[in-house]
C-alpha cells in the first residue's frame, strides 16, 4: 500500500510539474515576443510610429503605477487592527473595505472609500497646479532676464536649433541661478512634469472612484437587483462628474483669491492654458474609468444574474459554469462599445463648443475602456468554460486591483480539529 501511494504522489507531483512548466515555457515565449516587436516598434522609422509606441509604454507604465499608489493608499486606509490604548480609549478599530467573499461592505466602508476619493481628486488639482508652475509663481521673476522663456509655448523641432544658440547667451546668467540654487523651469519641463503628474494622479483617482462606487454597488440593494443595481451607476456617473467638475472650479476660485490681479495677466496666460489642459485630460480619465469598469459590472450583472465582487473577480465555478451565449454577449458588447467610441470621435470633429468637445472625448474615452473590459473579461470566462485554466491548473479568478483578494477555503472547518 506504501508503495501504490507512492506512485500516486509521484504521478501527482509530475503532472503537477508538467503543467508548471508549460506556464513557465508559454510566459517566457510570450515575453520575449513582447519585448521584440516593442524594440521593433520603438525603433520603426516613421516618427509617428515611434511616437505612439513610446506613448503605449508611457501610459502602461502610468497605469502600473497608479495601482501600486493606490493599493498602498488603499491599504494604509482599510488597514484593520485593534490597539489597545490605556487612559484613553479601550480599543480602536478602522473599519475595513470588504475584500473577502464573505466580508460585505456597509456604509461605513462607503463614507471611507469616498473621503479616500475625495482626497485623492483634490491631490491631484493641487498637484497638476504646481506643476504648471502656477501656485508658486512669482510676478517679480518674469519682467526681465530668461524667465520669459516659461511663458512661452513649447518649442517644434525647427525652433530647437534657433533656441540652442540663444542659449549660449544665456549660459553664464543660468550657471549663477544654479550656483545660487535656483533655476527656472523651461516651458518644455513644465509641460512634461504637468503632464507626468496628470496622467499618474487621475489614474489614482480614477482606482479610487471604482473602489468608492463599488462598494456602493455592493450595498443592499443595489447587489440584489439589476434595476437598482443601473440606479447606484447613474449615481456613480453623476456623482463622479460633479466632483471632477466641482474640484475645477473650487481650484480655479483659490487661484483667484491667491494670485490676485495676477490671475488675468498675460504672465500667466501660458501656464493657465497648460493647466486646463492637462488637468482636464486627467479629469476625463477619471470619469473614463469609473463609468467604464461600473458599467462592465453591470453588464455582467445582467448577462449572469449575479453581481461580481467589488474588483471584478469570481469564483472558480462561477467562471467554469459560463455559456457560451454569455460569452458572446460581452464580446458583441465589447463591438457596440467600439462603434460608440468612433461615433464619438466623428461627431467631435464636427463639433466647435468646448463643453461638447470635452463631453464627447469622455464619452469616448468610456466607450473605449468599456470595449476593453469586456473583451478582458470575456477571455477570462472564454478560458474558464473551456478549462483551459483548470487544466494547467492555474487561478482563474480576475480582478482589477488585487488579485488575492478572495479568500483560500479552509480544508479544515472544524476549528476543534488538529
Amino acid at each position: 500500500q506504501q508503495g501504490q501511494q507512492g506512485e500516486q504522489e509521484g504521478e501527482f507531483n509530475d503532472e503537477k510539474h508538467k503543467a508548471i512548466n508549460v506556464v513557465v515555457s508559454v510566459m517566457l515565449f510570450a515575453s520575449l515576443t513582447f519585448i521584440m516587436s516593442l524594440f521593433y516598434l520603438v525603433n520603426y522609422p516613421d516618427p509617428q510610429i515611434r511616437a505612439q509606441a513610446w506613448r503605449a509604454v508611457s501610459q502602461t507604465i502610468v497605469i502600473f503605477v497608479s495601482v501600486l499608489v493606490f493599493n498602498a493608499s488603499n491599504g494604509f486606509v482599510t488597514w484593520r487592527e485593534d490597539y489597545s490604548m490605556p487612559d484613553m480609549l479601550d480599543s480602536l478599530r478602522v473599519v475595513p473595505v470588504a475584500r473577502q467573499n464573505d466580508v460585505m461592505p456597509d456604509t461605513g466602508d462607503f463614507f471611507l472609500a469616498m473621503a479616500q476619493l475625495a482626497f485623492w481628486i483634490l491631490a491631484f488639482q493641487f498637484t497638476v497646479s504646481v506643476c504648471a508652475g502656477v501656485v508658486f509663481w512669482q510676478p517679480d521673476k518674469w519682467i526681465t532676464g530668461p524667465a520669459k522663456a516659461v511663458d512661452s509655448p513649447p518649442l517644434k523641432e525647427k525652433d530647437r536649433s534657433k533656441a540652442g544658440e540663444e542659449k549660449g547667451e544665456e549660459k553664464g546668467e543660468e550657471k549663477a541661478e544654479e550656483k545660487e540654487g535656483k533655476k527656472t523651469p523651461s516651458a518644455d519641463d513644465l509641460e512634461i512634469a504637468t503632464t507626468a503628474s496628470a496622467m499618474i494622479l487621475g489614474h489614482v483617482a480614477g482606482f479610487a472612484g471604482i473602489n468608492a462606487f463599488g462598494v456602493l454597488m455592493q450595498l443592499s440593494p443595489f447587489a440584489d437587483n439589476f434595476g437598482l443595481c443601473l440606479l447606484a451607476w447613474l449615481i456613480a456617473v453623476v456623482s463622479i462628474v460633479g466632483m471632477v467638475v466641482g474640484s475645477e472650479y473650487l481650484r480655479d476660485m483659490c487661484l483667484r483669491k491667491l494670485k490676485g490681479d495676477w490671475y488675468e495677466s498675460n504672465l500667466l496666460h501660458a501656464k493657465l492654458h497648460l493647466l486646463d489642459h492637462q488637468a482636464h485630460h486627467g479629469g476625463n480619465d477619471v470619469i473614463a474609468l469609473v463609468s467604464s469598469f461600473l458599467l462592465i459590472q453591470l453588464l455582467r450583472f445582467g448577462i449572469t444574474g449575479h453581481l461580481p465582487d467589488l474588483y471584478g473577480g469570481e469564483t472558480t465555478t462561477q467562471v467554469e459554469s459560463h455559456t457560451a451565449l454569455q460569452c458572446w454577449s460581452l464580446v458583441i458588447f465589447a463591438l457596440i462599445g467600439s462603434c460608440f467610441a468612433g461615433a464619438g470621435y466623428f461627431i467631435r470633429r464636427n463639433v466647435s463648443a468646448l463643453p461638447v468637445r470635452r463631453l464627447l472625448l469622455t464619452f469616448q474615452l468610456s466607450m473605449a475602456m468599456t470595449k476593453s473590459w469586456c473583451f478582458f473579461f470575456s477571455g477570462v470566462w472564454i478560458i474558464g468554460s473551456m478549462g483551459v485554466a483548470k487544466a494547467l491548473e492555474v487561478s482563474e479568478e480576475s480582478a482589477l486591483l488585487d488579485p488575492t483578494h478572495n479568500p483560500i477555503p479552509n480544508p479544515n472547518p472544524n476549528p476543534n480539529a488538529n
